[in-house]
This record gives C-alpha cells, structure tokens and sequence, in this order.
C-alpha cells in the first residue's frame, strides 16, 4: 500500500431503478461512485525526508572540522550517500540537547524512508522502485546550467510552464565558492559569491548551537514551501557545504519594491 496512489472519492451518483417496485415508485438500490488517485503514503513521505534532510545538511555542515567521526555504520554511510560525501557526519554528543535531538529525529525519518523503500523493492521488484523514484519530488544538488523551455502558444500555457520550471527550481543546493586567489595560496579558506563574504568566513568553522538549530528549521520549511506565483515567486540557492550562505531572488507583484526580482 506504501507505494500505491490513495483512491479519493470524486462524486457520487444515485441510479433509480424501476423495475422490481409497485407502479409509480422508484427507490435508488444503486451508487455511481468515481475514485482519482492522489499522492501515496511513501510520495507524501519523501516531502518529509526532503525536509528531514535539509534539517540534516543544516545541523551536519555547521560543525567544526574536528567534529569528523572518522568511521561511520553501514547504516550512517547510507543515509550521507546522497550527499557527494561533502557532508560532515554529527556527532551527537558534540551538540546542544536540542541540536541532538533534531538530528536523531531527522536520521529516525531517513531510516523509516529507507526501511519502506527497500521493502517495496522486496515486493514489487527493482522496475517498480525505479519507477517510483522518478516520480518523486526532489531537490537538486548543483546548479545544471540553462534550461530551455519550448515556446508556449497562449499566456495560459505561458504562465503554466513557467509555474512548472519555478517549482523544480526555486530551491536548489550548489558551489556559491570562489577559490582563494594566487597570492593567498591553494590553502587558504575560499571566498563565497555571496555579500557577506568576510564574515562568512570567519564563521566558517564555529558552531552556535541556536544558530545551527534554527537554519536547520528554516532549511527544512523552505525546501518545499517556498512561494510560486506567475508574478509573484521567491527562489533561494544554498551553499553545497555552507547552509549558511544562501542568495535569495525575490519577484514582488506589481507596485511593490520588488517588482521584476530583486
């Protein structure tokens, strides 16, 4: 059932039957009912662990370096393995309370995710997994360049196909680093495209426990919630390893002060 679409009830219509009832009498003995199917249990789970895992990259990528446990459980090396190993693996006893639990919290939903994922593979076979993998929502990693989109033939198909490209795109984790320049030499810190630049590096190895907590709710709520409109959309880009650093793109409406992006 985790992976089957839920069948919600539409409509539902009487059919009169005559036939069989006195003359002049009719009584509905039958319903027309029509079912739709909407999202699964494991697709509206993966909006959780999407969230779960932003929380994750949020606590993960604002420990210091020291905090690196140097070998991870099999289980540990799977729940990172969608992260290009550039993730740090928490410690739990290097955190505040708070920090700790919302890590175990979050690793508890990757687990579950996990555990569903390789039962239905059990089931229904790897081409119904793979199947299934496509059709859920995700995040993407890095930046992929230019996306071309095919030329719409009236303003209703124009604003519905910029509406699907903003949903795909408006949260994305990439590279926002500049490498240190020749005359810093290779081992100094890099420089981020970002305005706050100096002081992201200088922060850059600190861990501030409500500093750390709160970017992992904020990530964890912005990764698929964040508005989409045709004249009114927000799209945000995350440092791949600093979930700190992040540039905002906003598109007000009309007549206010972030008309056209800002």
């Amino acid at each position: 059932m985790m992976g089957m679409p839920i069948m919600v009830l539409v409509s539902s219509k009487p059919v009169v039957k005559k036939s069989g009832w006195s003359k002049g009498t009719s009584k509905a003995k039958e319903r027309t009912l029509t079912y739709e199917g909407s999202s699964g249990p494991r697709e509206l789970l993966e909006s959780i662990l999407i969230q779960a895992q932003a929380a994750l990259k949020g606590l993960e990528t604002n420990l210091p370096a020291e905090t690196t446990v140097a070998e991870m459980t099999e289980e540990e090396k799977r729940m990172t393995s969608g992260d290009k190993g550039k993730a740090k693996a928490a410690d739990p006893a290097a955190m505040s309370p708070e920090n700790a639990q919302l890590l175990s919290f979050c690793r508890s939903i990757q687990g579950t995710a996990q555990a569903i994922d390789r039962a239905l593979e059990e089931a229904k076979g790897k081409p119904f997994m793979d199947r299934l993998r496509a059709s859920l929502p995700s995040i993407p990693n890095s930046s992929t360049g230019h996306e071309y989109v095919a030329t719409p033939e009236t303003e209703t198909e124009t604003q519905q196909a910029y509406l699907d490209w903003a949903a795909r795109v408006r949260f994305e984790y990439c590279d926002l680093t500049i490498p240190p320049s020749e005359q810093e030499g290779k081992d100094a810190q890099a420089h981020y495209k970002f305005h706050y630049d100096a002081e992201a590096r200088i922060m850059a190895n600190q861990d501030i426990p409500k500093r750390s907590l709160a970017i992992a709710k904020e990530l964890a709520v912005l990764t698929t919630n964040l508005p989409i409109a045709w004249n009114s959309s927000i799209f945000l880009r995350v440092d791949e390893t600093r979930v700190d650093v992040i540039k905002a793109l906003i598109v007000g409406p009309e007549g206010t002060p972030y008309e056209n992006g800002w």
